[in-house]
């Protein structure tokens, strides 16, 4: 029902008579005081300088992200998933030994599987690489990296990135041949 309006163009459930009685303002709580604000004013932010709120993103989301951060590291070809790993859970499988608490488990896609706890997380990557790759480089890059991509867009602290080589490939030809 959201932007719905009723005919004298007050939202819909919004009781006019409650709106005559305040004077056209409308309570907002900011901290544990309510503070008014007149129909019509601009939307400014809280005096507090910022709006409170929680933002939650989905164990496929972080997965995706560090799948872009490694494959973006040179000599990498792709991903295998270790098939030990991959009996134990399914995909996008989740295990936790404290089931119900947000923010925990273990989580698990194709060549990547990641281990959460609050905003720290451990990170599995299992790869191919390009023959001429130097794997102890490449996985020092890939360690950065996904490090620094985690801190930077999700705010969290990377403890471990474990780096597997499952196997060499050449790159692919991008002419397609």
């Amino acid at each position: 029902m959201s932007g719905e309006r009723a005919r004298d163009g007050s939202p819909l459930g919004h009781d006019r008579q409650e709106d005559e009685a305040s004077g056209g303002a409308t309570d907002v709580t900011e901290g544990s005081e309510p503070i008014a604000i007149p129909r019509g004013a601009p939307v400014v932010e809280p005096r507090s300088g910022g709006v409170r709120g929680t933002v939650r993103v989905a164990p496929a989301v972080l997965i995706e992200l560090i799948e872009l951060t490694v494959r973006d590291v040179s000599g990498v070809v792709g991903f295998q998933p270790r098939r030990r790993v991959e009996r134990i859970l399914p995909r996008y499988g989740h295990t936790s030994e404290r089931r119900g608490e947000p923010g925990t488990g273990t989580y698990e896609e194709g060549g990547v599987r990641v281990r959460l706890a609050g905003d720290q997380i451990d990170v599995d990557v299992s790869i191919v690489i390009q023959p001429d790759a130097n794997i102890v480089e490449l996985s020092r890059a890939i360690r950065r990296e996904v490090g620094a991509a985690a801190g930077r867009m999700l705010g969290m602290t990377v403890t471990d990135v474990n780096v597997y080589v499952a196997s060499i490939e050449p790159a692919p030809d991008p002419a397609g041949h």
